[in-house]
């Protein structure tokens, strides 16, 4: 209910797998890597493509985030043939923050691919949480610590990607308003210190204050290039969007 692609993009692309192996060969001849990225790689035609375009190329494969409830033993070991980490975006901590955001991945199942993962070979997970959704407890905030935990005991080097919760335009969360700033860095803090003392090492995160100028511009009227200048000049807007400052916004 988050996530701009769900709502705008409903229907699956498919490249066909014969482009895949043609692209796969091309990449060899010249000693090019592979990078796929894609919402949803792991349920694509992709690993129907001829078992030797992964089992026998010279290529180098990496992949975007997967989907917890599509990897298995199989395709975890062809993974750990290209890369010794992998990207999961679990969101939230909790099976009711699960059901609130309409993201189907069940927690337990999720844990046990991390452990199935360290088994075939992976040595590295990335997480990507979001915190600051609408109806989020304190209990739910401490799932994400709950989740991170569980990685750590796999064996599995466990990165954590923490991000404020930005409404955006065509989801069903779209009017639900932002948590206040102040609410927003004590969640970062009070995470990154957790994880931190979990083991999790490498903390890292979108900045609140950022998250919350997004959030203005996306639902703000015209005035919003010149309020973007004004942040540029003053050295308060990532250099990223104050090159956008021309562009116009959609009014509420």
């Amino acid at each position: 209910r988050f996530c701009t692609v769900g709502y705008e993009r409903k229907r699956l692309v498919e490249m066909p797998t014969d482009q895949i192996a043609e692209l796969v060969r091309v990449a060899e001849e010249y000693h090019l890597k592979f990078g796929m990225v894609g919402s949803a790689i792991l349920s694509s035609k992709i690993w129907k493509t001829d078992r030797h375009v992964w089992d026998e190329s010279s290529v180098d494969f990496t992949f975007a985030s997967l989907r917890a409830d599509k990897l298995h033993a199989g395709n975890l070991r062809s993974l750990a043939k290209f890369q010794r980490s992998i990207t999961l975006a679990p969101e939230v901590g909790t099976p009711r923050m699960m059901k609130l955001i309409n993201k189907r991945m069940d927690l337990d199942a999720a844990r046990e691919r991390l452990r199935m993962a360290r088994a075939e070979g992976v040595k590295q997970v990335k997480l990507y949480f979001i915190y600051g959704f609408p109806f989020e407890t304190d209990s739910d905030v401490e799932g994400i610590v709950d989740f991170c935990s569980d990685a750590v005991k796999t064996g599995l080097r466990v990165r954590a990607s923490l991000n404020p919760f930005i409404p955006k335009p065509q989801t069903p969360l779209q009017w639900f308003p932002m948590q206040p700033l102040k609410t927003l860095k004590s969640k970062f803090q009070f995470l990154r210190n957790r994880l931190r003392a979990l083991g999790v090492r490498d903390v890292s995160g979108y900045s609140p204050r950022e998250a919350v100028q997004q959030a203005h511009l996306i639902f703000s009227d015209e005035s919003a290039a010149d309020e973007i200048s004004a942040m540029a000049r003053h050295g308060r807007l990532p250099s990223s969007l104050a090159d956008r400052r021309h562009l116009i916004f959609e009014p509420k």
